[in-house]
């Protein structure tokens, strides 16, 4: 410490001692205009605040992938199991269609057997005389019973105008024809019936009229 100034004037007034200062006070977290004063945070706390955080994220992530990843599963398991039903619809339209086609040929076969049944009906009903005809599978075809009766009729007809015809063309040769010591052959069965099948179905009228004459021929063959 420094010695003070002395004078000998009584007049002059000497300033006083400063006073020492005095040593700070402590921080005790209050803000000199008596106010609280903002607290240090705490980077510990914080920090472990997000890092359980950090962790409660992470956990719903794994959660959520793993869910993810079996959710992801199941849907191959279903475009499998919907590629196997593909597969399985394929076939079973297919075994549809090979039903279809099967309902539709014994549709064909029960439509065939009901005409040959209402074809042997009415044959033996109204055209007993033409039996021996459909036996020998020489009675024209139809697809209906009107069709058969309209076929049978003309088939009738014509067999009788040829009867008549041949009939008369016989009494007419046996009155102008040459007496000769040996009577013609007869032809056999099998050779008529060449004939008749080679003449089934032909439409000329010189044709017909030949067909006719070896149906009367067949008859005659066939009376025994």
């Amino acid at each position: 410490m420094t010695d003070e100034p002395k004078t000998t004037d009584p007049d002059v007034t000497l300033p006083e001692t400063p006073p020492e200062p005095k040593p700070k006070a402590e921080t005790t977290g209050t803000s000199p205009s008596g106010g609280n004063a903002q607290p240090h945070e705490d980077w510990e706390k914080r920090f472990k605040g997000m890092q359980k955080a950090y962790n409660t994220l992470q956990d719903q992530h794994t959660k959520q992938a793993t869910e993810f990843e079996e959710i992801l599963g199941q849907v191959e398991e279903l475009r499998a199991e919907v590629k196997n039903y593909e597969g399985e619809k394929q076939g079973l339209q297919q075994q549809i269609s090979e039903y279809d086609q099967m309902k539709a040929d014994l549709e064909t076969q029960i439509k065939t057997h009901s005409l040959q049944a209402e074809r042997a009906k009415l044959i033996m009903s109204d055209f007993t005389d033409l039996a021996a005809f459909e036996a020998q599978g020489l009675l024209p075809q139809a697809e209906t019973t009107e069709e058969m009766q309209e076929r049978f009729e003309a088939f009738r007809q014509a067999f009788n105008t040829t009867v008549e015809k041949t009939t008369k063309n016989r009494v007419t040769g046996m009155g102008t024809a040459p007496s000769s010591n040996e009577p013609p052959k007869p032809r056999t069965k099998e050779t008529v019936y060449a004939e008749l099948t080679r003449l089934a179905g032909a439409q000329s009228p010189e044709q017909r009229q030949q067909y006719d004459i070896l149906m009367q021929e067949w008859m005659e063959l066939n009376k025994d």
